[in-house]
């Protein structure tokens, strides 16, 4: 009865985890001293290179919340202070500021962990069915030409009292301007 119970948690409670390696054609990130965060600035091309080929890859998404004009955007500024705890981030369209904000420490919009920014974000699900909580996080990297992002998410959850529990991970690239 113990074997049976344990294959019948282990079918319910399996799950799937995708990782994607970093391109061996992009540029290697900068490396960072783990004490602290680089304060950095750079404007980035809105749209970039995914290594999923269905994942976004719009960067003023990751900061602002998505509308029609964000998407829209041509480029983004990013300017760090984590000597403030400040990032902030400007968002144009044909050289027109469309979207000016910034995420805060203070306010957990964003943490320093070994040397690198991340933003972190939570959400809950309770919606036809299912049930559960997903995760998303940004760690973001510059090179010379880029600006690198490592998102992993993750979900856990339910679909009809069926377990669901995944794991992804990817890399975006937005050139700098």
């Amino acid at each position: 009865m113990k074997k049976v119970s344990l294959f019948i948690l282990f079918i319910f409670l399996s799950g799937c985890i995708s990782r994607a390696n970093y391109p061996i054609n992009w540029v290697k990130p900068e490396s960072v001293t783990p004490s602290s965060c680089l304060n950095w600035s750079g404007t980035f091309n809105n749209h970039g290179e995914n290594t999923s080929k269905n994942g976004e890859n719009i960067l003023s998404a990751i900061f602002a919340v998505p509308t029609v004009s964000t998407h829209d955007a041509d480029t983004v500024k990013l300017h760090t202070d984590t000597g403030k705890g400040l990032i902030n981030v400007e968002i144009y369209k044909k050289g027109e500021i469309i979207t000016h904000l910034s995420l805060e420490q203070v306010k957990n919009e964003f943490v320093c962990e070994d040397g690198k920014i991340t933003i972190k974000r939570n959400t809950f699900l309770n919606d036809g069915g299912a049930i559960g909580k997903e995760w998303v996080s940004y760690t973001l990297n510059l090179t010379a030409e880029a600006l690198i992002i490592e998102k992993k998410n993750g979900v856990a959850g339910a679909l009809f009292f069926i377990p669901i529990v995944g794991q992804e991970s990817n890399w975006l690239r937005f050139k700098k301007v």
